[in-house]
């Protein structure tokens, strides 16, 4: 199994989502559930994600962030990504329309 870290961290009037470790395919179902968790609970106006420390990733983890930016925009919470890239991983996403990842 590989090494996937996500906390929760809350203050203020939002709180942080931090992913780190390797966001692939057969991790994923582990995320989502623990995205979820989180996310039935949560009662505030904003979010932050931010993602560092990454080894792997791949679409499925964008994919997820995808759905996670779907499901806040319909119960109307501010979504905000930080992430943590090097150049490489930046032009990929530019170059394959994930560009507000970056």
């Amino acid at each position: 199994m590989h090494e996937v870290k996500v906390d929760m961290v809350e203050g203020g009037g939002g709180g942080f989502i931090n992913f780190s470790g390797d966001l692939i395919f057969e991790d994923i179902r582990r995320i989502k559930e623990q995205v979820d968790a989180i996310l039935s609970e949560w009662n505030r106006k904003k979010l932050s994600i931010r993602i560092s420390g990454v080894t792997s990733f791949d679409l499925s983890f964008l994919q997820l962030l995808e759905g996670i930016a779907a499901y806040l925009e319909k119960r109307e919470i501010e979504l905000s990504v930080e992430w943590k890239m090097d150049d490489e991983t930046r032009l990929l996403l530019e170059h394959t329309g994930f560009e507000k990842y970056t």
